[in-house]
C-alpha cells in the first residue's frame, strides 16, 4: 500500500508516508502497552493468587481450631466420664468397708457373747 504511493503526487506520496509514521507510532504504542498490560494482569493474577494462599491459611487455622474445640470437648467428657467413675469407685470402697466394719463387730459382738457364756458357766462351776 505505502509502496504504490511513492509513484503519485507529491501530496499523495505525503500522506502515504504520514500514514505509515501514524501506524508505526500505533504499532510502537501498542508494543510499549503490552508489557503494561501485561505487568498489570501479573498483578492482578499475584494479587489473586495472594487472596487464595491468606484464604487457604484461614482455612487451615479454622480446621485446626475446630480440631482443637474437638479434642478439647471430647477431653472434657473423657475427664466427666472419668469423674464419674471415680465417683461410683469411692461409693463402692466405702461401701466394701462398712460392710468389713460390720462384720468385724458382729464377729466381736459373737466373741464377746462366747466370752461371756464361757465366762458365767465357769462361775457356775465353782
Amino acid at each position: 500500500k505505502y509502496a504504490l504511493a511513492r509513484s503519485g503526487s507529491c501530496d499523495t506520496r505525503l500522506a502515504a508516508c504520514d500514514a505509515a509514521l501514524q501506524h508505526i507510532v500505533d504499532l510502537e504504542l501498542h508494543h510499549r502497552m503490552l508489557p503494561v498490560l501485561a505487568g498489570a494482569w501479573v498483578e492482578s493474577t499475584m494479587a489473586e493468587r495472594e487472596t487464595a494462599v491468606a484464604e487457604r491459611e484461614n482455612l487451615r487455622e479454622c480446621l485446626v481450631a475446630q480440631r482443637e474445640l474437638q479434642q478439647h470437648a471430647h477431653l472434657k467428657r473423657v475427664e466427666e466420664s472419668l469423674a464419674v467413675e471415680s465417683a461410683l469407685a469411692v461409693q463402692r470402697q466405702m461401701e466394701v468397708e462398712a460392710t468389713e466394719r460390720k462384720k468385724k463387730e458382729a464377729e466381736e459382738h459373737k466373741r464377746k457373747v462366747k466370752e461371756e457364756r464361757v465366762r458365767k458357766e465357769a462361775e457356775k462351776k465353782q
